[in-house]
């Protein structure tokens, strides 16, 4: 009797300490500490389910006598256990579906990372590739400025040139009637002598 005793307290002892966990994961929000508490309750029904088996059967070695004293109070004790069980089976499956739900989380989160990495490498691909082009347009750009620049001073070569061409040009024009005048003395002195000369024989 004692045995049995011993183990009805220690079994009723447990029981409620599942419902203090049981409450405290209720009345708690955050996902972390519920983890926490389902661990703690998982571990006082897996005790609850042994010391059970030993309160049966030191129920069972008790003669006829304190069977039937002890029977309604070890029916009681068997029924809440039972209906603990239940709800211990619900909070269960509530860890389960919020892991469930963190691992897809984690899962997507990841999806979201290699899919920033790719945008991040196809991004800094095309900066490159942008800075690429300005290097190929600067260079143009270089490349264009010389042009103009070389264009600039062939029109000034040949601007200078004209000058000279001209300034040529009018020199030729200012001595031509020179030449001219010169060359009509030269033929009257030429006619003059062949008159002279001419006089002298006859």
């Amino acid at each position: 009797t004692d045995k049995f005793k011993k183990q009805k307290k220690e079994f009723k002892g447990l029981l409620k300490e599942i419902d203090t966990e049981m409450l405290k994961f209720q009345r708690t929000e955050d996902l972390t500490s519920r983890k926490q508490i389902f661990m703690q309750l998982e571990l006082r029904v897996n005790q609850a389910e042994k010391t059970k088996r030993r309160f049966e059967n030191e129920y069972d070695v008790l003669d006829a006598g304190d069977q039937a004293e002890y029977a309604n109070k070890r029916q009681i004790l068997l029924r809440q256990y039972e209906a603990k069980r239940k709800d211990y089976f619900k909070i269960e499956d509530t860890v389960k579906a919020q892991d469930n739900r963190n691992g897809l989380f984690d899962s997507q989160n990841n999806k979201n990372e290699e899919l920033r990495k790719e945008a991040r490498g196809k991004h800094l691909g095309n900066v490159e590739k942008l800075h690429g082009q300005n290097n190929q347009l600067g260079g143009i750009h270089r490349v264009a400025i010389e042009t103009e620049q070389t264009a600039a001073n062939t029109y000034t070569k040949l601007t200078e040139q004209g000058v000279k061409i001209h300034g040529a040009i009018d020199t030729v024009e200012e001595i031509n009637p020179i030449l001219q005048d010169s060359k009509s003395q030269f033929k009257e002195c030429l006619e003059k002598n062949a008159a002279i000369n001419l006089f002298f024989i006859c």
